[in-house]
């Protein structure tokens, strides 16, 4: 459908320059993503040999290593006017 596209492919990160101008990225420990809705595509976390798509249902909890690239994919059934409701926490091991 292409009025909800799939989200982009990612990893969480902060980025920072310094005085130098050089730049410091880092990753969170863990991502999380509490689904508040069933509507809408699977997210698809991808690890280094595997892959998983998690589909949302409300109050699903999903935790995943912080450094691994995720988006989320086409719902294959939703209504013309859903929108997708999750929360989203990343959890650093270090204030940022």
């Amino acid at each position: 459908d292409q009025d909800d596209p799939p989200k982009v492919y990612h990893t969480d990160q902060n980025l920072w320059f310094q005085e130098d101008g050089t730049s410091i990225r880092r990753h969170p420990a863990w991502a999380s993503v509490l689904y508040l809705g069933s509507e809408g595509g699977p997210t698809a976390i991808f690890g280094r040999d595997t892959a998983v798509a998690v589909m949302p249902r409300i109050g699903r909890y999903m935790l995943f290593v912080g450094d691994r690239l995720h988006g989320v994919l086409h719902a294959l059934q939703a209504p013309a006017d859903f929108e997708r409701l999750t929360l989203l926490i990343n959890w650093w091991r270090e204030r940022p």
